[in-house]
């Protein structure tokens, strides 16, 4: 009865979240989909997405909410799902994430056909009003409605590697909080992460399509989009670098977490290249050495 409990307080708890935040909800739903059968998750992401849509004249946003969930919950869940079956974590994310790209364009390209307007014309005005209320606060912002819009898709996409990465370290918290041991991944850890030798290719090549001189508008804006997302990844790269040196130091729960926090908010990209250096200095197997033994006076 107390694991009933448990999992209906979670579901609840997740409902909050993706009101309040939309992607907090990614680590609950992951404990939840972990935890529990096929047959019941899929049909409750649907009951509380259609709660939420209904909820409409007593909770503000609610039809947002509605759709953050049911996001959220198909990525997570469909990552899950995939990784389950033994596909890497790498893979699993990929596929989850273009299938979030590809739910989200269909749809809305299904509701701008039905209320007859333009994708491109309706997003530049909701950016346009957006960036108003933004410059009102902070006059030096310098970014322009084109910029956003064309940088929208590479937002999606970090909106949904985020969801992940914090379902993945999250996860033992509320996995904890359920009392349910999960053995299938225990071997696995988010300090492993590494992006494949072949990224920095990748990296480098949208580095070349950004910041060249052309007058190729399509390219610069796939090479920005593609930088937006490298970099976050080389950003999650870094922090598994720094928080396995965390685990090699001993490092106590509280800096951790204070850690984490500073180097968030504060310097995303100094982590983001540690991340792109691991390529070349392999920073987490050179801690993982044991150190090299001298020989003593009286050996010699």
């Amino acid at each position: 009865m107390s694991g009933i409990i448990r999992h209906i307080g979670l579901w609840i708890l997740a409902a909050g979240f993706s009101w309040a935040t939309v992607i907090l909800a990614a680590g609950p739903i992951r404990a939840l989909r972990m935890s529990s059968p096929f047959w019941v998750f899929w049909p409750m992401v649907l009951l509380i997405s259609a709660g939420f849509w209904f909820a409409t004249p007593w909770l503000a946003s609610a039809k947002l909410a509605a759709l953050g969930f049911l996001a959220v919950a198909a990525v997570i869940g469909l990552f899950t799902e995939i990784e389950k079956l033994g596909v890497s974590r790498g893979s699993a994310a990929g596929v989850s994430v273009a299938a979030l790209v590809a739910g989200v364009g269909v749809g809305f390209g299904a509701w701008c056909r039905e209320m007859r307007i333009s994708p491109a014309t309706w997003l530049s005005k909701w950016v346009e009003t957006a960036l108003t209320k933004v410059k009102e606060v902070n006059p030096s912002i310098t970014f322009e409605t084109e910029q956003i819009v064309s940088q929208l898709p590479s937002a999606l996409i970090i909106l949904g590697l985020i969801a992940i990465a914090i379902a993945v370290v999250s996860e033992g918290t509320w996995m904890r909080v359920l009392g349910t041991a999960s053995d299938w991944k225990a071997n696995r850890s988010w300090t492993d992460f590494r992006l494949a030798d072949f990224a920095i290719y990748g990296l480098m090549a949208v580095l070349l399509a950004s910041f060249t001189q052309h007058d190729v508008k399509w390219l610069t804006a796939l090479g920005l989009n593609g930088l937006n997302v490298f970099v976050v990844l080389y950003f999650f790269q870094g922090m598994a670098v720094v928080f396995k040196a965390c685990d090699h130091f001993a490092v106590g729960p509280f800096w951790r977490v204070f850690l984490g926090f500073i180097l968030t908010l504060q310097l995303a990209l100094i982590v983001a290249v540690v991340g792109v250096a691991d390529y070349w200095l392999d920073i987490r197997n050179r801690l993982n050495r044991p150190p090299v033994q001298t020989k003593s006076k009286t050996e010699i």
